[in-house]
């Protein structure tokens, strides 16, 4: 069992955190976070609706959520357009 589903400590919590990666690995998904706002990926259209879905050749990485946003808005106003971030 990985690590951070131990971290609680607490049983029923562990318990509930193994059901969740179960389910996540029979579904082949990833689950990311907690407290992020995800990947953006136009072209697979997981952009939010306030993000342009228009991509270009730049990538964007940030441990701050919030200022990825920011950036992101930002670069939109000038014409700027990211390919993920």
């Amino acid at each position: 069992m990985p690590r951070a589903l131990q971290r609680t400590g607490e049983p029923d919590r562990i318990e509930l955190q193994n059901q969740l990666v179960e389910i996540a690995r029979r579904g082949n998904m990833r689950i990311i976070g907690p407290n992020c706002l995800g990947i953006y990926y136009p072209k697979a259209r997981s952009a939010s609706a306030r993000t342009s879905r228009k991509t270009r050749a730049i990538g964007y990485l940030c441990q701050s959520g919030g200022n990825t946003d920011f950036m992101v808005r930002l670069a939109d106003t000038r014409g700027l357009r990211f390919s993920k971030w």
